[in-house]
């Protein structure tokens, strides 16, 4: 194809947005309508395959949920399988990961869960994606994101005995179920492994199997052990580990049987992880900071982890996942290094704030992607030298936390608000830089006006409250962040 290009006398091509084993996507005109569209184009060859996707392109231009693309079309022009949908600002979350490096336990649930909601209505019609990957996860706006690329699976699948005389690879082999690699066509199931899989890469900066070669990962997923997240990324919970392990189960039967069960699953994660993280930030931020001449904690590095550079955890050498000593063992020192994986992040900040431009810039770098304002640092293995807090000096510090580190509870607060995708995208966008003039103001002039600006804050909470643009739970855990500004000042 090249630009220029029309199809079905109305789809314009304009230019390649994307590539994939079993075609590309064009952003492009429909010259019926006037508006802008993405067209996945296939060269799918005749008789069954071609008959066969159009039966599926319809089913899936049926389907209607909000973390689905909208499919506004579908057809054949010449030997070309064609599906015009809408056309997302992005990024993908592949980009997203590679551009954030690891993301918090917060954000990667929220995420998952929208994956898994649109999988779940899906396959409520009876269409199985086959291809979850980052890249097939496309942000649409702030915290928002939506599936792509069905109806095109199922004629990749049909095709795939085809393709495989000649070795060569259909789906992405860091993504593919066991079943799958077998070459059986594989159900809803297969989609949940894909999504533990993507899950992997989300809370580690890449999928559970990797090696040299696509046949070296195909291996792994049908005879390896998929390593533990907690062994590549202490600071996960148990309850989110334990649950990625199952979905990432060799047998479609040892996995969770449903998207819906997926989702119950993440959201008992992330209200247990909300407690736990609150309880224990509410211990470590009343520490008092570190005497000068003693240890300091430093800010996380400002570049996403590359590919190699995580807790090591090969395929090949990682325990299993149902030893109880083990879990104990996990468990127990799950909370040592949380609470110090918090005091590290807590002071560093506040060190950042008071240490001028440029000690500030490290602590606090931030990356707007689609709208999103994000941290964009992951969090580093926590350091077990010498100086290391302890949570013992809780019982007799202050318990107001410092105005940087109410602030950040406040940037934190908002931020889970529009990771969960409630917000209106130009609302969250309109919170997200009120917080931030908060910030900017307070560093400026120490807080003069800060009164004021907390209470024209509260009043636009409010407000969206009561139009039922900010959910309850938001509105309650930004109003308590911002209180704790007003008595930090």
């Amino acid at each position: 194809m090249q630009p220029g290009t029309v199809l079905a006398a109305r789809y314009r091509l304009e230019r390649a947005i994307g590539a994939g084993g079993m075609g590309q996507v064009w952003a492009a005109r429909d010259e019926v309508l006037g508006r802008e569209v993405a067209v996945k184009v296939v060269d799918g060859g005749v008789g069954d395959d071609l008959e066969r996707f159009r039966r599926e392109a319809r089913t899936a231009a049926g389907l209607g949920h909000p973390n689905l693309v909208t499919i506004y079309d579908a057809g054949i022009d010449g030997g070309t399988a064609y599906l015009v949908m809408e056309l997302l600002p992005g990024p993908n979350l592949e980009a997203y990961v590679a551009a954030r490096g690891v993301l918090p336990e917060s954000e990667a649930v929220a995420l998952a869960e929208q994956i898994a909601a649109g999988l779940a209505a899906a396959h409520a019609a009876g269409v199985v994606h086959r291809d979850i990957k980052p890249a097939n996860v496309v942000f649409q706006g702030p915290g928002t994101v939506k599936i792509v690329d069905f109806g095109i699976a199922r004629l990749a699948q049909s095709s795939a005995a085809r393709l495989t005389a000649t070795n060569t690879l259909v789906g992405s082999a860091p993504y593919l179920s066991p079943e799958q690699v077998e070459g059986r066509p594989g159900d809803e199931r297969s989609d949940i492994y894909a999504l533990g899989c993507v899950l992997t890469t989300m809370l580690t900066g890449r999928p559970p199997f990797q090696g040299d070669h696509p046949l070296a990962v195909l291996h792994q997923h049908m005879s390896s052990v998929a390593p533990p997240i907690r062994a590549r990324n202490p600071g996960v919970s148990v309850s989110l580990d334990q649950l990625v392990g199952e979905m990432l189960q060799k047998s479609p039967d040892e996995r969770p049987a449903t998207c819906q069960q997926v989702i119950a699953r993440l959201q008992e994660v992330g209200t247990v992880g909300a407690s736990a993280a609150g309880d224990t930030v509410a211990a470590t931020r009343v520490m008092p900071p570190s005497a000068a001449g003693g240890t300091r904690m430093m800010s996380p590095p400002t570049l996403p982890l590359a590919a190699g550079s995580g807790v090591a955890g090969s395929a090949g050498s990682a325990p299993g996942r149902k030893s109880p000593i083990r879990a104990a063992v996990v468990a127990a020192g799950a909370v040592l290094l949380v609470a110090v994986v918090v005091a590290a992040v807590l002071l560093g900040r506040q060190g950042g704030r008071s240490q001028g431009p440029q000690s500030a810039t490290s602590a606090t770098s931030s990356a707007t992607v689609a709208g999103v304002r994000t941290n964009s640092t992951p969090s580093p293995a926590p350091s077990t030298g010498a100086g290391t807090p302890t949570t013992r000096r809780s019982a007799t510090a202050p318990s107001t936390p410092s105005l940087p580190q109410a602030l950040a509870g406040l940037h934190d607060a908002v931020n889970a608000e529009v990771v969960r995708g409630v917000l209106d995208p130009k609302k969250a966008e309109e919170l997200t830089k009120r917080v931030d003039q908060l910030d900017k103001q307070l560093s400026a002039d120490g807080g003069k006006d800060a009164d004021k600006q907390v209470k024209e804050m509260q009043k636009y909470l409010g407000e969206l409250t009561s139009k039922g643009e900010l959910s309850t739970q938001g509105s309650r855990q930004i109003t308590t962040a911002l209180a704790q500004v007003r008595a930090a000042l």
